[in-house]
This record gives structure tokens, C-alpha cells and sequence, in this order.
């Protein structure tokens, strides 16, 4: 009887938890680029996401042709290692007449190349096809990177979904990352001019000094997306971290296990796709904020901080 009520209970926990469950962990790395080798490490982990930045500006000739060399390899190196990545289209600054044109043609272009069965994907063909997820635009409400009004990047959005979703059947849109200034109150401001079908979710950058307070950004989050009758739409956190230089490395550690711990007790509840830690290893070539030098799971020399054992443990949850 006793052997019977523990199969049971094996039996049950595995009906639970699908074997193929996908980990909503991952990387956002920075500069410089990401080699093979980390890629395949991040994997080994059981994370399955990866961020992938493709910046209008760094791929769009003067003619109006595209050199996808550098985010060609990006994407090689997370398929190589079976990673999902979540593409960053950024780049654009304003909304005329004619940069709605170029960005319109960059991500009909885009997408034919990524989306599956796309011009990538046929040109490698032994490589295992990973859905792509699609960010349009990165941290709006910083005037560094959007000069627009809230509603020109509403638009931008908009266009983003619509020329998506004429390529690619079901493709995943999502409003680009707000940094978390006044990232809640511009995002109240940009969903109610986009159409609820036409986004898979929204992302955010919720940094805050404690990981209590980068919870609650994402719950903010999920109650303006409520307030916008949106609220089975998914968030992604595609950058969240802590930099060692201005806390040391084993606080570091001890804000990703909270605000890890948080996020994954309430994936369910907030429909949370994924948590991308910004920085897989230090360097000492970033630019300007601490988080591009300090901000990694590795030190410059390539040793683990604590962070990358608690991120291991979350990984393959």
C-alpha cells in the first residue's frame, strides 16, 4: 500500500511539472560580444533565452539593403546552443515620414530573415529552429533613445506589429523595455493607444536599489496592464541586475536569489515570460554605466561570482 501511495505521488509531481518546461531565465549580454563557448554554458544551465540586440543603424545600408553579418552570428550562436532569442529592434530616434518608411522596410526585412523558415533558417540548415520574440524599441521614455512623443512611439509599435504579423502568422510583438524613471507612467500612456491583439506582452527594465523594489515595478506592471483590459498579455523582463562595483559580489548574488525567487512564484499570476539577467561576464571595455563593466555572473577573468551558482539553481527550475 505504502509503495502504491508513493508511486502516486511521483506519478502526480511529474504530471505537475511537463518535462520539456521551459526556464524563464536567461541573458541579456553586453558589450563585448558573446562567444560559443558562454552561449553553450549559459544552455548547460537549462536557461533558454537569450537577448538579441539588432540596432536599425548598425544593419541598414545607405542604398537601403541590410548586412545582417553581425546579427547572423548572434543568432547562430544561440540556435548552436538551442537558445530562444528575444531580438531588441532598436535604433530609431524619431518618427517622420521618412524613418517610418526605413523602420517599416527594417522589419519586414527582419523578420523574413528570423521568423521560422526564414532566410537564416534555410541558409542553416542543420541548425535547430528557435522562435524568435519580437521587442520593438528599447527604453522610449529616455530621451537618448527616443526623441518622439509617447504617441509617435505608440505608432511605432503599432507598425512594428502590423508589418510582423503580415510576414510571419502568430508572430510575438512586444512594446519595447521601459527604464524604470517614469517607466510605469509612460507605459500607462502608450497601451491604450495600441491594439490589445496585435502584442504578445510588454518588457521592462525594473533596476532598483533592492529587489523588493524591483518586484514591485513588475507588479505596477501588471496592473496597467490590467487597467488597459490587457491583462493575460505577458511581461518580459529582458534587463534587470546589480552592479558589484557599488555592492559587492555577494549582495549581488543575494538580490538576484530575491527578486529570482519572487519572479518565479509569481510567473504564473503575472504571466511573466522571462527574466534576462543584464551581463553574462564582466568587462573592462563597457560603456558608461557600471553594470556594462561590473554587472556579469563572471569576473573579467572569466571566474564565477556567487551570482552564477544562484543563477544556476533558478536556471534549471
Amino acid at each position: 500500500m505504502k509503495r502504491l501511495i508513493l508511486l502516486t505521488i511521483v506519478a502526480l509531481s511529474l504530471m505537475a511539472v511537463p518535462a520539456n518546461a521551459a526556464s524563464i531565465f536567461g541573458i541579456a549580454p553586453h558589450v563585448p560580444d558573446r562567444t560559443q563557448s558562454q552561449d553553450d554554458r549559459l544552455a548547460s544551465t537549462g536557461a533558454d533565452n537569450i537577448r538579441v540586440v539588432v540596432n536599425i543603424n548598425n544593419v541598414r545600408r545607405s542604398d537601403g539593403t541590410y548586412n545582417w553579418t553581425l546579427s547572423d552570428d548572434r543568432i547562430y550562436k544561440g540556435a548552436t546552443a538551442q537558445l530562444q532569442p528575444i531580438v531588441i529592434l532598436s535604433g530609431l530616434t524619431t518618427w517622420t515620414t521618412q524613418t517610418s518608411a526605413q523602420w517599416r522596410s527594417f522589419v519586414d526585412a527582419i523578420v523574413q530573415r528570423y521568423k521560422p523558415g526564414g532566410t537564416f533558417w534555410q541558409q542553416h540548415p542543420t541548425l535547430s529552429v528557435q522562435p524568435v520574440v519580437w521587442v520593438a524599441g528599447n527604453e522610449p521614455n529616455v530621451p537618448r533613445f527616443w526623441k518622439g512623443t509617447v504617441g509617435q512611439f505608440a505608432s511605432l509599435v503599432q507598425s512594428t506589429a502590423n508589418v510582423a504579423h503580415q510576414e510571419q502568422y502568430g508572430a510575438k510583438v512586444v512594446v519595447g523595455g521601459m527604464s524604470p524613471s517614469n517607466g510605469v507612467q509612460y507605459l500607462s500612456q502608450v497601451l491604450p493607444r495600441v491594439k490589445a491583439s496585435s502584442i504578445f506582452g510588454v518588457a521592462y527594465h525594473p533596476y532598483a536599489p533592492a529587489a523588493d523594489g524591483a518586484t514591485d515595478y513588475v507588479r505596477r506592471v501588471r496592473s496597467t496592464l490590467l487597467a488597459n483590459n490587457m491583462g493575460t498579455k505577458s511581461i518580459l523582463i529582458d534587463e534587470v541586475g546589480w552592479s558589484t562595483q557599488d555592492i559587492g559580489e555577494q549582495a549581488q548574488a543575494d538580490r538576484m536569489q530575491a527578486f529570482f525567487k519572487s519572479m518565479h512564484s509569481y510567473q504564473s499570476a503575472w504571466h511573466i515570460y522571462c527574466v534576462l539577467w543584464y551581463g553574462f561576464q564582466d568587462s573592462n571595455t563597457g560603456s558608461g554605466i557600471g553594470l556594462n563593466n561590473f554587472g556579469g555572473l563572471f569576473r573579467v577573468d572569466g571566474t564565477a561570482k556567487p551570482s552564477w551558482t544562484v543563477f544556476k539553481s533558478f536556471a534549471r527550475l
